[in-house]
């Protein structure tokens, strides 16, 4: 039987699927290549930035709804820490099985609609999972946007 708590799940394991495949078509050169950056535009990551901040965001919310630890893990997600597609497969590998033990944390349906600190104020659960899967897919989304962005700025290949 199809569940809420299965369908968000699923969204999620989406997520993880398409960040492998994008990490596996990349070259290293590629993953941490930035594009021109513009004068009047901010500061833009690279393609596996966006997908290091898409795992990051997961990894927060599983691990601020299991542990009420809401900190960002911008310390262990820096370039210089995930140097290589074999260092962030390696994350995503772990934030995967974060995601899958929160999922068996939360149980059953019922438990979504429970409120938690997260992180200052009460809010139901399926609340903060619908908000991390928004964000997660959107700094995803760049990912893609960008790898596709360098594809055609690259020469072609003879």
């Amino acid at each position: 039987m199809n569940t809420i708590l299965g369908h968000i799940a699923g969204r999620f394991s989406a997520i993880d699927s398409r960040s492998v495949s994008l990490v596996k078509q990349c070259t290293n050169e590629m993953l941490f290549r930035r594009p021109k950056q513009l004068d009047y535009f901010p500061a833009l990551f690279s393609c596996g930035e966006f997908l290091i901040r898409s795992a990051a965001n997961v990894e927060m919310t599983f691990g601020g709804i299991t542990r009420r630890l809401w900190d960002d893990p911008f310390e262990w997600t820096l370039e210089e820490s995930m140097e290589s597609k074999e260092k962030i497969l390696e994350y995503l590998s772990e934030v995967r099985e974060m995601t899958r033990q929160g999922f068996i944390f939360i149980g059953r349906d019922e438990n979504l609609l429970r409120e938690i600190p997260a992180p200052s104020e009460l809010r139901p659960i399926v609340e903060v999972l619908l908000e991390s899967l928004c964000r997660a897919e959107h700094l995803q989304g760049r990912a893609f946007a960008l790898f596709q962005l360098l594809l055609d700025e690259s020469p072609p290949r003879l």
